[in-house]
């Protein structure tokens, strides 16, 4: 039954919810879901996937790097210390995830990442933050098999061809003042909000080109690869090198720790020997208290 399932309607429908490994798996059951499964459309989607990803990895990475730095001047200007209220709309039909990054004077990356969820197409977020604090917005895609959702990186390419940007944005003036926002039956009035709007144009296109893939983030356009006879084999090759990163990794921990034993049984072995040198000693001095105790004794008991 599972190999009558056309293959587009395959890649489409039910490809979003599995993995290579997954498709590795379903290999085993079969011959027949084996030659299914090695349709060189399904390795092409997973191919683009896995560039898609290494695509937004860097892309995100960069964001974090070009943040607008807020001159001096314009800071002492305003009250930093004094929350303000951060309005994003969604203008499109992408979904977000909206990421708080750095905060303060200084701009210290976090470590952990402030996550505000998903961001969904025609909906407003409304969230306390302050001026010189750095956001990111970036697209991703919700798959969900028996009720689990988890997201993940816009990594989907089929039917949809796009790679869209991240998006970084500073909080930072001018501000508006009297923001009347209606939701539902009731109307809510804010001062000090900064608004920013996802907007899709010609002018400030939210997806990659060819050409601004190259020149931004250094990558070609993942959705568009060459048209290789095997995919499955590129995914492998390219999926080897991840596996040989993290080899050479772990190889950097093994030697790291490696020495930081040896130093340890160094400072173990030093330690045994001060360990020695102190039992000697107490050794040393019980012997000599049981004399010195036996010649008191002795004195004690002479006759005078």
């Amino acid at each position: 039954m599972f190999t009558i399932i056309p293959i587009d309607l395959f890649i489409y429908y039910i490809l979003p919810y599995f993995s290579h490994k997954d498709i590795k798996a379903l290999v085993l059951v079969s011959k027949t879901i084996k030659n299914y499964c090695y349709d060189n459309r399904i390795w092409r989607e997973l191919y683009i996937r896995m560039k898609k990803r290494q695509f937004y990895k860097k892309d995100f990475k960069l964001c974090q790097k070009n943040f607008i730095k807020l001159e001096r001047n314009i800071l002492n200007e305003v009250d930093t210390t004094n929350p303000i209220t951060l309005i994003v709309y969604n203008n499109t039909n992408i979904k977000y995830n909206l990421i708080h990054i750095q905060g303060g004077h200084n701009n210290h990356t976090r470590k952990k990442l402030n996550d505000y969820g998903i961001h969904k197409p025609n909906k407003y977020k409304i969230i306390t933050t302050y001026i010189g604090h750095n956001w990111i917005i970036r697209p991703v895609d919700i798959t969900g098999f028996l009720g689990i959702s988890s997201p993940e990186l816009y990594i989907q390419s089929y039917p949809s061809q796009d790679t869209y940007k991240t998006i970084p944005f500073t909080i930072q003036p001018p501000l508006i003042n009297n923001f009347y926002f209606q939701q539902e039956d009731t109307t809510q009035e804010y001062n000090d909000v900064f608004l920013f709007m996802i907007n899709n144009s010609p002018d400030n296109s939210l997806s990659y080109s060819t050409s601004s893939a190259k020149d931004i983030v250094g990558l070609s356009i993942p959705t568009q690869p060459k048209d290789y006879q095997c995919f499955r084999k590129m995914f492998m090759k390219n999926y080897s090198l991840k596996i040989k990163k993290r080899m050479k990794d772990n190889s950097s921990i093994i030697s790291s720790s490696e020495l930081q034993i040896e130093k340890a049984n160094k400072k173990i072995n030093e330690l045994k020997h001060y360990i020695q040198l102190t039992q000697n000693t107490i050794q040393q001095c019980s012997v000599k208290n049981e004399h010195y105790s036996s010649c008191i004794n002795a004195i004690h008991n002479i006759n005078i």
